[in-house]
């Protein structure tokens, strides 16, 4: 160890100081991709809901929904009192039959476009668009990297302000997609 400078306890305060910063940020981060997620899947349950033929809308004077609370209720009910163990739910969980489509975002993806005409990229343009998949690709594999312990955590309060525009943008951009293409509010 002759060669190697001792970390000073300066040093050590400043890095541990470091990581506890950007801890907190990555973490958000997961927590904030984590909620992307469930908008989108909650916005699907809602238009299988109101719109189960998927497709464009019928006649403009087709009225518009709001969605409902109990639409994206998960309560289960006892349909036979004489059956405890017979519980069904109110409204059937979208994970029960739609497990694969509503978890992977890719096929989410791939549902919003083919069943309901709703484009969930933010762009007028091809390459626009592409540049969107790109980084909510990128975006995801870096959730799965931290959340599983498999990515570094250094995440800059910068990189993560990105991050949280970029999504309140598609939060906005999905629930004008649904308003105009499918005349659903949410």
């Amino acid at each position: 160890m002759a060669g190697t400078p001792q970390r000073t306890a300066f040093d050590q305060a400043k890095a541990l100081r470091i990581r506890l910063t950007k801890t907190p940020i990555a973490l958000t981060f997961v927590r904030l991709l984590a909620a992307w997620d469930e908008y989108e899947i909650n916005v699907l349950k809602a238009l299988l809901h109101y719109r189960p033929p998927g497709g464009a809308v019928g006649p403009p004077e087709e009225r518009m929904f709001e969605y409902a609370d109990e639409v994206f209720a998960e309560e289960r009910v006892e349909p036979y009192p004489e059956k405890p163990r017979s519980l069904m739910y109110a409204n059937p969980p979208l994970t029960d039959w739609f497990r694969h489509e509503a978890q992977d975002p890719d096929e989410r993806r791939w549902t919003f476009e083919k069943a309901f005409g709703i484009e969930l990229a933010i762009g007028e343009s091809e390459e626009v668009r592409f540049a969107y998949h790109c980084h909510r690709d990128a975006w995801y594999s870096r959730r799965q990297g931290i959340a599983h312990g498999e990515a570094s955590i250094n995440m800059t309060p910068t990189e993560y302000r990105r991050a949280d525009v970029f999504v309140c943008r598609s939060f906005a951009h999905l629930a004008e997609e649904c308003r105009t293409k499918q005349m659903l509010i949410v």
